[in-house]
């Protein structure tokens, strides 16, 4: 508990303190641009609307690691409302009634209210685990969400123990939500129960929602009545979004209520994201330092040869690279996601995992432009009926096409041979 606050009543007494002081302030100064600061502004103006409230962030937009559409529909209605937001300010001290920039700029308020972030709990770990923490001071895991050292393996002596939520070091790109705090719970608990039966552990974030990727579902509340929801790349605000707001928060209420109707909400709910996330609404691309989406082909195979000149004409955003299924990195590559080394299709690595045959075919047609794209919507047929068409193909494909023996090879510009993994 926090000093001075050892129990439930002495935390009330606090929150009776501070609801008290804010009903007698006029003006109001929030530390920071992200959700929280974004939310606490909302319920302030929402309850005081003759509140002077001001936003103060280092950075360009609000939320800035959510999707641009949620910063832009958040400060849209926090200055409908009379909000001053102030960017490109990095607050260098905080007081309870000014804070000072970097500059040495101080503004001051009624109440200040700091909402920049603040470390993890992870104090009682700096002892026994002390070496397992990252320079956030959070838990570095292991795929299976236990302890690891720096270089990634599993710490000794802490093979039961598991890692999840704000003090754990989560995979790159992923952001420390409530919905991804729940999806590491339940990797988590299941490799609890595993590992006391002896059964091989499950891996994060495949464990939780069946691909390589978890999905990106917040909610960012605008006050009681209004919100910005997002689904990976899909962001609703208003009218839309405050219902559907409404039905998560009575539904997710329910459900830690073991209520059978929010149960069964979110037990569909979680699998139609998943499903939705390997299918036809991705999570969003990559950050540059992220891996690249990789196409493994046949190098010999003519029919392989042209699809890949075929890419390179056609994918806009250049995002896929390729590799030979023969040279030395495709082998790696195969190893690495567990695949043999004589398959015999086409292989796509994107963020979702490892995907052969007609998947594989059909996610790579999706990073193409009009109308190759929409071809994508042959996934939804049932993926044997694809991958018998698939098969037909590729058991003659030699025959049919013939070899590539090198008289295929265009010229390539220095771009193009970047984009090819080395061998």
């Amino acid at each position: 508990a926090p000093p001075g606050e050892p129990d439930l009543p002495s935390r009330r007494r606090s929150w009776e303190e501070a609801a008290a002081r804010l009903a007698r302030a006029s003006s109001v100064l929030i530390a920071g641009g992200g959700p929280v600061a974004v939310e606490l502004a909302a319920e302030v103006l929402d309850a005081y609307p003759s509140v002077s409230v001001t936003l103060v962030t280092s950075g360009t937009s609000l939320c800035s690691g959510l999707p641009a559409a949620v910063g832009e529909a958040s400060a849209r209605w926090l200055e409908l409302r009379g909000a001053a937001l102030q960017y490109s300010s990095r607050v260098e001290s905080v007081r309870p009634d000014s804070v000072t920039l970097v500059g040495g700029q101080v503004l001051s308020a009624d109440i200040v209210y700091p909402c920049m972030g603040a470390p993890p709990a992870s104090a009682p770990l700096e002892g026994s685990l002390a070496s397992q923490l990252d320079e956030r001071r959070r838990l570095r895991l292991t795929p299976q969400l236990q302890p690891a050292e720096q270089n990634g393996s599993l710490a000794s002596g802490w093979s039961r123990v598991f890692g999840m939520g704000d003090v754990a070091s989560l995979p790159a790109g992923e952001l420390q939500l409530g919905h991804t705090a729940e999806l590491n719970a339940h990797v988590a608990a299941e490799n609890m129960r595993r590992s006391a039966a002896g059964r091989p552990l499950e891996e994060y974030p495949r464990g939780a929602v069946g691909c390589e990727r978890s999905p990106r579902v917040f909610c960012v509340s605008l006050g009681p009545h209004d919100g910005v929801v997002a689904f990976n790349g899909l962001v609703l605000s208003g009218a839309v979004a405050a219902v559907t707001k409404r039905i998560l928060e009575w539904t997710k209420v329910a459900a830690c209520a073991e209520r059978p109707v929010g149960v069964a909400f979110w037990k569909f709910g979680d699998a139609a994201s998943a499903w939705l996330s390997m299918t036809v609404l991705p999570p969003p691309p990559p950050a540059p330092h992220e891996p690249k989406v990789i196409l493994l082909f046949d190098g010999v195979c003519l029919l392989c040869s042209t699809f890949v000149h075929f890419l390179l004409d056609h994918n806009a955003d250049q995002r896929i690279h390729f590799c030979a299924l023969q040279s030395e990195p495709g082998k790696d590559i195969l190893t690495r996601h567990g695949l043999p080394l004589d398959v015999s299709t086409v292989v796509l690595i994107d963020e979702c995992g490892a995907h052969v045959r007609s998947s594989a075919a059909l996610r790579t047609l999706r990073h193409c432009g009009a109308p190759y794209c929409f071809l994508y919507a042959l996934a939804a047929l049932p993926r044997p009926l694809r991958d018998f068409g698939y098969r037909m193909v590729a058991a003659s494909r030699y025959r049919l096409f013939g070899k590539d023996d090198g008289s295929a090879c265009r010229r390539m510009t220095k771009a193009m041979r970047a984009r090819f993994l080395s061998t």
